[in-house]
């Protein structure tokens, strides 16, 4: 489970990757991290990053073992799974890369694009490539598709 800002501060592209066939990323705004529970007989909590006074708690009792438990699993429920975030996976585009996006799912030639961008041919498409790479797809089209799928396009 991931807060929004530790997503925020990592590349997002291989967690979506790996929620597909690894084990499933949840978000959780809620303050319950830093917490894990073996087991059900032991749970270490710890406080996070930065603390004023850092500690860490090894507990055994049973009982809040399970109370601890039934939280973290509440919190698990509530928390969104990664692919249902629409912001993650969506690196920062500058206006330029969302004016080549426009352009692209317009279907506006090359030459009309760069010259409306007010950027050489070569400048272009060498936009669309890095696009393209971001995006970890193989042709035009696919960066459409992924853009489209990221909400960065709209083809009103």
């Amino acid at each position: 489970m991931y807060s929004p800002d530790f997503l925020e501060s990592r590349d997002r592209l291989p967690l979506l990757a790996d929620s597909a066939v690894g084990p499933v990323i949840r978000v959780s705004s809620t303050g319950f991290r830093n917490a894990l529970i073996i087991d059900r007989r032991a749970a270490v909590l710890w406080s996070g990053v930065g603390a004023v006074d850092p500690y860490v708690v090894l507990v055994r009792d049973p009982v809040l073992i399970g109370t601890i438990h039934q939280f973290a699993t509440m919190t698990w429920e509530a928390a969104a799974r990664v692919e249902g975030r629409k912001d993650v996976g969506q690196p920062s585009f500058d206006e330029r890369s969302l004016a080549v996006l426009d352009a692209l799912a317009h279907g506006v030639k090359d030459e009309v694009a760069a010259r409306e961008l007010g950027v050489s041919l070569r400048t272009y498409r060498r936009v669309v490539a890095d696009l393209m790479v971001r995006l970890e797809v193989g042709t035009r089209f696919q960066v459409g598709v992924r853009a489209a799928q990221l909400g960065l396009i709209s083809l009103d």
